[in-house]
């Protein structure tokens, strides 16, 4: 590449999307426009991105951005859910990959389930013994042979609608897309579904909050208490922030992603949440994740956003 020549093929590459000064952006370096960023976790101030074909990065977080420490060439990375010390990926059809994390950026692999179409995974606990993939929840108390347990979402395209968190230590709870929610007990002896009666959605999803359930579904909510059968009538959120359907917890802080939207709630009062931000992006945005009072944003081609303001 000569300085002042464009390469040839400048016009096929994809323009990134502005973003505003709300937040500060990390890129991965591939430029393909199957390189977006599609899920990220974080952890003790390190964001592992989910980047399509561009793999999965780990980066180190600060009040001003971001510095790459490593990356692994998975070739379809689509998700990434950490617990304990244990990160699981989502690498399209070579299935779902589970790693110790040795160090800050540093994996060493101890796991596969092999998979046609890996796309979303949801760790549980501490990493050792439950994860969901694509909302099927596996037993890896063995490594070398996990074991199916129960499938709670019945359409895969449906399965960011899983629960991402582990309620009371025992309970994982999703949106099965047969317009109901379902529990599992994965300490109980046998496990199955267990439908939740009271109310309908297609498109409400949930989080936990303290060892309860959120659910939140078009703009209202409520709260479960773990494997509880019948669901209370859920209340309005206050119409000043987005109020979209898929929510992540950081304590009585929730996120609630909607499109192009991340509304960010204080559950502190149960009885009247408090709206503290929305913030607009470029780009549909997925699940977010949570560092040091800031809001980090996996956005597509928008890449990595961290949000400036510190919000609690």
């Amino acid at each position: 590449l000569v300085r002042g020549i464009p390469p040839i093929n400048a016009s096929a590459r994809p323009t990134r999307p502005d973003v505003s000064d709300e937040f500060v952006r990390w890129l991965p370096t591939d430029v393909s426009t199957s390189a977006i960023v599609t899920g990220l976790a974080v952890k003790d101030g390190v964001c592992y991105a989910a980047c399509g074909t561009a793999g999965l990065y780990a980066l180190a977080l600060s009040e001003t951005g971001f510095r790459e420490i490593s990356s692994l060439p998975l070739a379809e990375c689509t998700d990434v859910s950490i617990a304990g010390n244990r990160l699981f990926a989502a690498n399209g059809r070579s299935g779902f990959v589970g790693y110790e994390i040795m160090a800050p950026g540093r994996l060493k692999e101890v796991l596969r389930i092999p998979s046609k179409g890996a796309r979303d995974v949801y760790a549980y606990g501490d990493g050792s013994k439950w994860i969901s993939c694509n909302s099927s929840v596996y037993d890896i108390s063995d490594a070398a042979n996990p074991r199916l347990l129960v499938t709670l979402v019945h359409q895969a395209r449906w399965a960011k609608f899983m629960g991402p968190d582990l309620i009371a230590g025992r309970w994982v709870i999703g949106n099965t897309a047969l317009n109901y929610f379902g529990w599992a007990d994965l300490q109980a002896d046998s496990v199955a579904e267990v439908k939740i009666e009271g109310y309908k959605s297609r498109v409400g999803a949930v989080c936990a909050l303290g060892d309860r359930a959120l659910m939140v579904d078009n703009g209202k909510w409520a709260i479960l208490e773990p494997g509880a059968k019948t669901a209370p009538a859920l209340k309005k959120l206050p119409p000043d922030g987005c109020t979209g359907n898929i929510p992540r917890s950081c304590g009585k802080i929730v996120a609630l992603t909607s499109g192009k939207s991340v509304g960010v709630w204080d559950f502190s009062d149960e009885t009247s949440p408090r709206h503290l931000r929305t913030y607009k992006t470029p780009t549909s945005v997925e699940p977010v994740g949570f560092w040091n009072g800031h809001v980090v944003i996996p956005a597509f081609d928008a890449g990595v956003l961290l949000t400036r303001e510190k919000l609690f």
